[in-house]
């Protein structure tokens, strides 16, 4: 029989994070905070206009949320966790309005954008997007822990959970395009204005604040890791892209947003490589039920044989 197979799997949403994993997120956290420390000084520097990168980042942001929600979501119905069904929530929400923003960003997908509205409807949604994904990943590290630790998913969370962060966004995109002509300026042809500023100072006072949250949950576990990892990645995005550059299409503009990207790849990829490790448990154990049964049958032929 080999060893440790039939011992309970270590599983990333449960178990804590041994040494070499805690190693790898200290040395992933020191390369993109050494990264962001040499971006930042350049971060309004104009570059050129490439139209072809936005279709790729949205496009490739919206898969890996949408594919990170649902491998938690096979997690939050082993589990019936309420703090994973708060997260899968989160990555689910911010497929959508990553979704709307890349259908209303004007001269992406047409001259006024697929759903309408003006230049500030994509800024704000925007803004909405990355003040509120935060707090999807505070309510996950708040519900892990006080009363409300080890609490059970509620029937049907995930059903109307799913259906009102929908509505939610669709009401967003609504006020985003009917009420464009009456919403404050944030951006004025590529320029960020000093409220668009102001308001991204805000979001990442916010989003420190959720990154020192994770940090804190106790009890750690795998996922908690590569999610303060995102946390971190998220907050040098929202710097980078929102705070220290001065407009579109500069150099904190891409940077950011490849930040951005990174903040769903590092989870997706931490629940990927649990969904292998997974499969190759469960082939290990099947092989070693056959073998130990074939033993058993062959002490059984034996003893007869014996007698």
């Amino acid at each position: 029989m080999r060893d440790g197979v039939l011992a309970e799997p270590i599983d990333l949403v449960k178990h804590p994070p041994g040494g070499a994993q805690l190693r790898w997120a200290v040395l992933v956290l020191g390369a993109l905070g050494l990264l962001f420390a040499v971006l930042v000084p350049a971060a309004g520097v104009p570059l050129p206009h490439a139209p072809e990168f936005l279709p790729i980042y949205l496009s490739t942001l919206i898969a890996s949320n949408f594919v990170t929600g649902i491998l938690l979501l096979g997690h939050v119905h082993t589990r019936r966790s309420l703090a994973l069904g708060i997260l899968a929530l989160g990555y689910l929400f911010t497929a959508l309005i990553a979704g709307a923003h890349m259908l209303t960003f004007h001269g992406l997908l047409g001259d006024e954008g697929v759903l309408g509205g003006n230049l500030q409807t994509s800024a704000w949604l925007h803004a909405a997007w990355h003040a509120l994904y935060p707090l999807f990943v505070l309510g996950y590290s708040r519900s892990a822990r006080g009363r409300l630790a080890g609490a059970p998913l509620p029937p049907h969370f995930m059903r109307i959970g799913a259906l009102l962060t929908a509505l939610f966004v669709s009401l967003l995109v609504l006020v985003g395009t009917t009420g464009a002509p009456y919403l404050p300026r944030l951006i004025e042809g590529t320029r960020t204005l000093p409220l668009y500023h102001g308001i991204s100072a805000a979001i990442l006072a916010l989003s420190v604040y959720v990154l020192y949250a994770t940090v804190q949950k106790r009890p750690r576990t795998v996922l908690d890791v590569w999610l303060t990892v995102a946390m971190a990645a998220w907050v040098f995005e929202v710097g980078l892209s929102c705070v220290f550059n001065t407009g579109l299409f500069d150099l904190g503009f891409y940077a950011g947003r490849l930040y951005g990207l990174s903040t769903s790849l590092f989870v997706l990829g931490a629940l990927a490589i649990d969904n292998i490790a997974l499969h190759a448990r469960l082939h290990a154990t099947f092989e070693e039920m056959i073998e130990t049964r074939a033993h058993a049958q062959w002490q059984s032929l034996l003893g007869t044989v014996l007698r």
